[in-house]
């Protein structure tokens, strides 16, 4: 037997706060993520941020889409990051890596690299992160950053072949 699929929508209403402000209806406090171009006038971008940051260690991520559901995994400033999975052959594993595999940037370089590498992965949104800890992954230029903190936030969008670093795709053109 097929069992019934329920989705909801939440609907908030605006209202004002004790202190006399007023909140507008879905409005949301968390900053809004900038729009990702997949070129190099990130570099300056990335490179502020990384100055400005508390965390030693920073590397981009792609956030992906849950490999069962395809719902977009979207996380905002301030976030902590989940534990990446190993890979094995170009297939996910349940072998969960100790921290979250990063494209590394520590110079600009290093971001320029990551933006290049960044539009070979699948996913709408593209993050920076800090951490305190890391540790060296497989890949070139690989981060595997320990609990990382989510520092900025762009959106762009899907590109490339699910679950594939080998097919780059296309950047917002505008």
């Amino acid at each position: 037997m097929t069992q019934p699929v329920l989705f909801l929508k939440a609907s908030i209403k605006g209202y004002t706060r004790s202190d006399g402000t007023t909140v507008a209806p879905h409005e949301d406090s968390r900053p809004s993520a900038s729009k990702w171009y997949g070129d190099q006038r990130h570099v300056q971008e990335i490179m502020d941020v990384v100055r400005s940051s508390p965390h030693r260690h920073h590397g981009l991520r792609i956030m992906s889409p849950h490999p069962v559901t395809d719902a977009s995994a979207t996380v905002a400033i301030g976030d902590t990051l989940p534990h990446s999975y190993r890979w094995n052959d170009g297939n996910a594993t349940n072998r969960a890596l100790k921290g979250t595999s990063t494209l590394r940037v520590r110079t600009e370089a290093d971001a320029r690299r990551a933006i290049t590498l960044a539009g070979m992965y699948y996913g709408k949104q593209v993050v920076l992160v800090g951490s305190h800890e890391k540790r060296t992954g497989p890949d070139e230029q690989e981060a595997v950053l320990t609990t990382p903190k989510v520092l900025a936030s762009w959106h762009r969008k899907e590109v490339g072949i699910r679950y594939s670093v080998a097919n780059p795709g296309a950047d917002h053109s505008d």
